[in-house]
């Protein structure tokens, strides 16, 4: 699988870059929405926003056994952004918050190309593990000043 991973991020092309797993999701027109914020906050490294996914049945966490998750967006003008800074991927190394709001592949992040070549420099390859999402969180939130994340309201 990480194989495929590397293959496809070889072949991928554009200024940012997003994997979505076999249970993850987006939203209607988040695309188009994802342009208009990438261009409002000046391009930044990496965007985050509340998961999509679906939970499938042999899940191990009852909660998420079988559910579909959706955040309800009314209106595009109702989100509002977060900064976050280098003491959150303390707070997430130490447990203290949770890992699935670091901008990561595999998730629900997009990721500046410049940001992911920075961290295949310093780590000879960018895939380790598969799925990718807790391995490239914590590096694309070391390399990173503060980091975006979406909230609804």
């Amino acid at each position: 699988m990480i194989e495929n991973y590397e293959f496809a991020y070889e072949k991928a092309s554009g200024d940012y870059m997003l994997i979505l797993g076999s249970d993850d999701g987006l939203l209607l027109h988040c695309l188009e929405a994802l342009a208009k914020i990438i261009e409002e906050l000046n391009n930044p490294l990496s965007i985050t926003w509340d998961v999509v996914a679906y939970g499938w049945p042999n899940v191990k966490i009852n909660s998420m056994k079988n559910g579909l998750f959706i955040p309800y967006l009314s209106n595009i003008k109702n989100i509002k952004y977060i900064y976050r800074d280098e003491s959150f991927l303390k707070a997430v190394l130490n447990f203290e918050a949770r890992y699935s709001v670091l901008p990561m592949f595999y998730y629900n992040s997009i990721i500046k190309r410049e940001l992911v070549e920075e961290a295949k420099k310093i780590t000879g390859k960018l895939f380790y593990v598969s799925p990718p999402d807790v391995w490239t969180g914590i590096i694309f939130a070391y390399l990173q000043k503060n980091i975006c994340t979406l909230t609804y309201l």
